[in-house]
């Protein structure tokens, strides 16, 4: 595995900047409100949901597996649906064949029980009370999910291990690169200072025909859970051919860190300004404001 030193990415601290300038321009004399307090609403198929919520429906939570799997399983981004028990290669999960070239069984590259383990431990670690899970709903089925987006408030310790357990294997080397890497990248008035971390956001195949918008409302309920919390940055990862990565890019995120294979971390230094549009403006108007602002540094 590439060593997180070897591919940080220099930061466009004009751009960065440029972005959020125009944001905050956007919304001069508008306010942020509370959650469900808004003018704008949110679809009601979009749900904040706790760790007792998924326990407790278990209709639910096979749902949100099922839908993590797909996303992460499909072959069109990531791929990683079936892995080979012989071998170790990965492949999507509609790969058409019951076995790997080399004969080998294929498994769940993310099997059921050990990914509600991971589910279950990434909504009730780090501070209590500081994770947030967003599920989206299908429309004819309460119980689907086709959408989801979860994360938790922490400090830069917090987050560092967050990530490195879940892609790096705890692998202690990583856990330093990416630990003093964050410290340097998010400006923190001090160790202490929390951030907002998007762990997971992904939406299935099928429902990205709805464009940019199933990414907006699950991305604002974790932003509103983040400045009620008095947190302005935000960090998440996700992979360049991914429609989240644009999305990010267009709301003000900058690349902080990037692997070979194309996943890129990013980074928003203040989400109130992203907050405030999604708040008081229509999915059209800010849909028009995003095109503006990713075509800044273009002119």
């Amino acid at each position: 595995m590439e060593k997180i030193e070897n591919n940080i990415l220099k930061p466009d601290k004009d751009k960065e900047n440029m972005v959020l300038d125009f944001f905050r321009e956007k919304v001069r004399g508008l306010q942020i409100f509370h959650l469900n307090e808004a003018p704008v609403k949110i679809p009601e198929n979009y749900q904040e949901v706790s760790i007792d919520d998924l326990k407790n429906n278990s209709k639910m939570f096979d749902s949100l597996v099922r839908c993590y799997q797909e996303v992460f399983g499909s072959s069109d981004i990531w791929g990683e649906g079936k892995i080979c028990v012989k071998c170790g290669k990965i492949m999507p999960l509609d790969h058409a064949f019951e076995k790997c070239d080399c004969g080998g069984n294929l498994e769940n590259f993310y099997p059921d029980e050990s990914l509600k383990k991971r589910i279950i431990h990434e909504l009730t670690e780090v501070i209590p009370n500081s994770s947030f899970c967003v599920v989206m709903k299908s429309l004819e089925d309460d119980n689907k999910i086709n959408g989801f987006c979860w994360g938790a408030i922490g400090n830069v310790q917090n987050i560092t291990k967050r990530i490195v357990d879940n892609r790096y294997n705890g692998d202690s080397l990583q856990f330093k690169n990416l630990h003093q890497l964050l410290v340097d990248r998010l400006s923190l008035k001090s160790l202490d200072e929390r951030v907002l971390f998007i762990d997971e956001l992904g939406v299935v195949k099928a429902d990205r025909r709805q464009g940019m918008a199933p990414v907006i409302y699950l991305t604002r309920i974790g932003f509103e859970h983040g400045n009620d919390n008095n947190v302005q940055k935000t960090l998440m990862w996700t992979h360049k051919k991914s429609p989240i990565y644009k999305i990010c890019l267009a709301s003000g995120y900058q690349e902080i860190f990037a692997t070979e294979d194309g996943i890129v971390y990013l980074y928003l230094k203040d989400l109130r300004p992203t907050l405030t549009l999604l708040q008081n403006k229509t999915f059209r108007e800010y849909a028009v404001i995003m095109g503006n602002a990713l075509n800044l540094g273009k002119q």
